[in-house]
């Protein structure tokens, strides 16, 4: 009788507290007798009379119920573990609300009460030990559009500790996934490439641009870009290229010699000086066929020369004056020469062709339309045009009038009178000049603008001395300009001086070696057509003169030494 009297009252307030029917299954599941009547835990009876449970009131604890027990109500604890209804849960705290079985609620672990969302891509919701927890998601995830994770709950632009060139200054990315600036780059290493500051150990200047090899391999370039010779319009950096080990740049091409001693050219192609008949322009680097074992290669005007390490040479391209070393016939007068020079032209080398005769040379310097080569004996053999004597073998001069003659092509290579002990060789658009052991400089060929450094603007068919020049340790020579650096690391030019590639701020020739202001501590020189470039001992660049094309990568023109901006 009692097991009825329990039972069934109690199923019938469980509907009443609307605990639903999982509650009631489990207290119909639960002993009868789990809850003793008259335990101390629970409140005594409230005296009200009762016939049945139905006579006593509603329960405010859903963990309780009224029973009528002995015609009075009595309260009862509901069975351990009793889950309690849908409407007492807390959602996404992590438990579910149970009975204790002392007539009090109780929450217990419920890991798939997981919390809701909180908009952050970068954290989960889960349940750890019965409380939200919202742990980051690995590093890395992506959280929006070109973000990822920082690994500590947060979105960030970057992935903690990488680092990236931005423009040409380095950044880190910090622990909060933020890029920040480390400062720009050290005078040594000027560049920013790829992720880190770089070295700049060479650079070579055409016509209208200038380029440099970095320390990594690669080539960039500054200045006109017409015909490709900068690779692809308004780029800096020459796609293609990651072993190079030398650059040379001509009128409107440019050449780099890579580490496996083969040979990459691009630019104009109109007289093969690519070394290939693809004609017209080429705005990224393609290997010069049938060309290996290089070790210098120099660009002329239309023309390249490659010297090989069995000191031989060979050049490719335009050849109308017989200065790819072959030695063309001399051009008929009248029409019959125009017709014998295009002819030429159109008969350019699209390969490598030896020059002949030529087994010990060391170095090699181009000009328009000659060539000279620095021999192992110290002395000097040049070849291909001679207007103004620029081959140095002692021609006559041309007629005087003011018209100019066509350059007279020597039939074979030719040693410069007079010249012994050698230490370097340059050339410029029609003169030449050698530094010799002592530190003295002799040039030769045309002389307009005082190119010679003589005194005088006379051509001169055979080497003259260098006027008040000693201790030269190296040269660059422009169109119709010269520079040498000496011992002490300041730098006097020559020559023509009106686009300030003399560093004159006057802009006029200088028919002698003339001390460029304010530069001092210089390394390394070269010369383009109408501008001049040095490189300083801590490794930056500076350049002065025409920047008609931004040639000088300064951002500026004029004579005065800029550095160049990265």
């Amino acid at each position: 009788m009692i097991s009825t009297r329990l039972s069934q009252p109690s199923n019938m307030l469980v509907r009443a507290l609307g605990l639903g029917s999982v509650f009631a299954g489990v207290l119909a599941l639960a002993p009868a007798c789990s809850t003793k009547l008259g335990d101390p835990n629970t409140a005594a009876p409230d005296g009200r009379a009762c016939a049945s449970d139905r006579d006593c009131p509603q329960p405010t604890n859903p963990c309780q119920v009224w029973t009528c027990w002995q015609e009075a109500c009595t309260p009862v604890a509901a069975a351990k573990n009793t889950m309690m209804g849908r409407e007492a849960q807390v959602k996404g705290d992590c438990k579910e609300l149970v009975c204790d079985g002392q007539g009090k609620a109780v929450g217990i672990a419920n890991k798939t009460d997981s919390p809701p969302e909180d908009d952050n891509p970068c954290a989960d919701e889960v349940c750890q030990d019965g409380e939200p927890a919202f742990p980051p998601v690995d590093v890395g995830m992506p959280c929006g559009t070109g973000s990822v994770c920082n690994g500590h709950g947060r979105c960030g632009d970057c992935l903690p500790q990488a680092q990236r060139c931005n423009g040409n200054k380095p950044e880190a990315c910090s622990e909060e996934g933020d890029w920040e600036s480390e400062g720009g780059c050290a005078a040594e290493t000027p560049l920013c490439v790829g992720k880190t500051c770089v070295g700049v150990p060479e650079i070579a200047a055409g016509d209208a641009f200038t380029c440099t090899r970095i320390a990594n391999g690669t080539v960039r370039c500054f200045g006109d870009p017409g015909s490709g010779k900068l690779g692809q319009e308004g780029a800096r950096r020459i796609a293609g290229l990651s072993t190079v080990v030398q650059v040379t740049a001509g009128q409107q091409h440019t050449c780099a010699l890579l580490s496996d001693q083969t040979v990459r050219c691009w630019g104009s192609n109109t007289f093969e000086q690519l070394g290939d008949k693809s004609g017209g322009q080429r705005g990224s680097p393609a290997p010069v066929p049938k060309l290996d074992q290089v070790t210098q290669i120099a660009a002329g005007e239309l023309f390249t020369c490659a010297r090989r390490g069995d000191a031989t040479a060979v050049c490719w391209g335009s050849n109308e004056y017989g200065q790819l070393g072959t030695g063309p016939a001399s051009p008929k007068p009248g029409a019959a020469a125009a017709f014998a020079a295009m002819a030429r032209r159109v008969a350019a080398q699209d390969r490598p062709i030896e020059v002949v005769g030529l087994n010990n040379a060391v170095a090699l310097a181009l000009g328009r339309d000659h060539a000279c080569a620095r021999l192992a004996d110290g002395g000097v053999s040049c070849w291909g045009g001679d207007l103004s004597g620029a081959l140095g073998r002692g021609s006559p001069p041309p007629a005087p009038g003011g018209k100019k003659p066509p350059p007279k092509p020597a039939k074979a290579l030719l040693a410069v009178k007079g010249l012994k002990e050698v230490a370097e060789v340059a050339a410029g658009a029609d003169h030449a000049c050698a530094r010799l052991q002592d530190g003295t400089v002799q040039c030769w060929g045309r002389n307009h603008h005082g190119q010679l450094g003589d005194g005088t603007i006379k051509a001169q068919v055979t080497p003259v001395k260098v006027k008040d020049l000693s201790g030269a340790v190296a040269l660059a020579i422009g169109i119709a300009h010269s520079c040498a650096r000496l011992q002490d690391a300041t730098v006097r030019c020559w020559g023509w001086g009106a686009q300030g590639q003399l560093g004159d701020a006057a802009r006029a020739d200088h028919p002698e070696p003339f001390a460029v202001p304010g530069l001092a501590d210089v390394t390394a020189l070269v010369a383009g057509a109408e501008h001049t470039c040095a490189r300083l001992e801590d490794r930056t660049f500076v350049c002065w003169g025409a920047n008609g094309n931004g040639e000088l990568g300064s951002g500026s023109s004029g004579e005065k030494p800029s550095a160049i901006v990265w």
